[in-house]
């Protein structure tokens, strides 16, 4: 099923045929915080469609308020894993200095320890239409 939003236009999908599959498949996290992984604590995998994506870093609270770059960075590698799949690695930046003073930013219950609350989201896109499905 292939969702679009247009601002006010909409697409009937039996109106245009989509190219290809569209799968997202999460496959892993690695989350490392130590001095060798200074800008690349958090990696996400996926196996997606060999399509065009886009990921966007979103506060965990309600996933609707996007996370600045100055507070978490972020860099997407795609690799071809065969003729309609290929693996995407999402590598996230988590800026120490700032994380802090952000929205994302939570201490546990006995404030001994805190933790970052985000939403990673990725979805595949239509080069033609630029936007998600």
């Amino acid at each position: 099923m292939a969702c679009y939003a247009l601002g006010d236009e909409s697409i009937n999908n039996s109106d245009r045929q989509l190219g290809g599959e569209w799968d997202i498949r999460y496959q892993s996290m690695a989350v490392n915080f130590d001095d060798e992984h200074l800008e690349s604590e958090v990696v996400l995998s996926y196996t997606i469609s060999d399509q065009e994506s886009q990921v966007t870093i979103y506060e965990g609270d309600h996933c609707n308020v996007t996370v600045p770059v100055n507070v978490i960075g972020m860099q997407k590698t795609y690799s071809i894993v065969n003729s309609t799949h290929g693996g995407l690695n999402v590598t996230l930046d988590i800026r120490q200095d700032q994380v802090f003073l952000s929205d994302i930013w939570a201490f546990n219950a006995d404030n001994s320890t805190g933790y970052v609350d985000v939403c990673v989201r990725v979805d595949l896109v239509e080069p033609t239409l630029g936007n998600s499905s």
